[in-house]
């Protein structure tokens, strides 16, 4: 396996979600604020005698807005508040918004409005692998015998 695809995998264990947990109203209108909540779970198998540890320390986020909507502040990297995420872990962080514009304002975007949503936000993961941990090798259990009289 090349250094480049085993990079890919553990970035792969790094699982980012995000949900609007507040807004006004049923709906998020233009020039209104809102909240999202992002949620990054490490989901690399346990430890065990055939997996190494796999957990991440200095964990942060990169959230850029779009021409829908902006991060309130500007584009940023938000640290999230737990920084060593162990296998099965997750943290996550609220970060504010504001609506700017909609597909709906011309004529061609009503119509697409109806089936899509607007992207509003790219956002990504920034964190450190544990090479110690990582790196950090045990055998398996043996049982040992002996003769007890």
């Amino acid at each position: 396996m090349s250094l480049v695809s085993e990079w890919r995998n553990m970035a792969g264990f790094l699982r980012l979600t995000s949900a609007v947990t507040a807004q006004t109203g049923n709906a998020i209108n233009v020039n209104e604020g809102f909240t999202m909540t992002f949620t990054v779970i490490n989901t690399a198998p346990a430890p065990d005698g055939n997996n190494p540890r796999i957990r991440y320390t200095g964990v942060s986020l990169r959230v850029n807005g779009t021409q829908w909507a902006s991060v309130d502040g500007g584009n940023q990297v938000i640290d999230f508040p737990d920084q060593l995420l162990e296998s099965g872990q997750s943290t996550s962080v609220a970060v504010p918004m504001t609506a700017v514009s909609n597909m709906g304002d011309t004529f061609f975007g009503a119509f697409a409005d109806l089936f899509a949503q607007e992207q509003i936000a790219r956002a990504r993961v920034i964190a450190d692998l544990d090479r110690d941990a990582y790196f950090h090798v045990w055998t398996p259990f043996q049982d040992i015998h002996e003769e007890i009289s």
